[in-house]
């Protein structure tokens, strides 16, 4: 094993000096293989080489496994519970028409106790089969006498996916029930259509208004008493 005077930092080597006090902890690395992400707790992971000024490898290390933290089987289940809480849970609002979505509601009384005042929030992913995108949205201190309800920010990612996902490619994997069509950002049908009720078919694209543009100068208003 290497002298600590033979790993003491070059001028190539600065960022390792802020490194090594991570040197001996633990870190979660999650592997993702499409169906499941299975996460693994590891010892050492900043150091995979030491090196002297010439570049020479005096030490090489490779993070050792400890244990499988969250099993297949059981990063499955969770899927399955947090599809179901915005399929048929509290996470309703959130849910995008057409789209697989897994997530959770959160809320949070802030002190002091009794004021009234809450942080609430969404965390969700999809599509639940492949996951693409996570989104997590906190709203803090809704603008309302009635602040405990994680409504204000599920209307908020609902509203973000609705655009995100088709730019992102992602698909429709799920049949379309017109839920929430014409929804805005606070819950209100108004109408609205979202770029993800064109890709599912549930509205058409709104026509745009011909512009009045004039064929000729003399078209112009005021044109006519400027003409020479």
């Amino acid at each position: 094993r290497a002298t600590e005077d033979e790993l003491k930092p070059t001028y190539a080597e600065e960022i390792v000096t802020v490194l090594r006090t991570y040197e001996n902890g633990y870190y979660i690395k999650k592997i993702t293989n499409g169906e499941y992400n299975d996460i693994y707790y590891h010892w050492r992971k900043f150091y995979y080489q030491y090196r002297d000024e010439n570049g020479n490898v005096i030490e090489e290390i490779t993070p050792t496994l400890l244990r499988e933290t969250v099993s297949k089987d059981t990063s499955n289940t969770l899927k399955d519970y947090l599809y179901a809480t915005v399929s048929e849970g509290t996470g309703k609002t959130a849910k995008v028409d057409g789209y697989s979505l897994g997530g959770k509601t959160g809320t949070a009384q802030k002190l002091p106790r009794g004021s009234g005042n809450y942080l609430v929030s969404f965390i969700g992913f999809a599509p639940v089969e492949d996951p693409q995108l996570v989104i997590y949205c906190i709203v803090d201190e809704p603008n309302t006498d009635d602040q405990p309800h994680s409504t204000f920010a599920q209307n908020i990612v609902r509203e973000i996916l609705e655009e995100i996902l088709p730019y992102m490619n992602i698909y429709p994997d799920e049949a379309t029930t017109g839920l929430h069509a014409g929804w805005d950002i606070t819950g209100k049908d108004t109408g609205s259509v979202a770029t993800t009720d064109i890709v599912t078919g549930n509205a058409e694209l709104p026509e745009e208004e011909p512009e009045n543009i004039p064929d000729t100068i003399t078209d112009l208003i005021g044109a006519s008493g400027n003409a020479n």
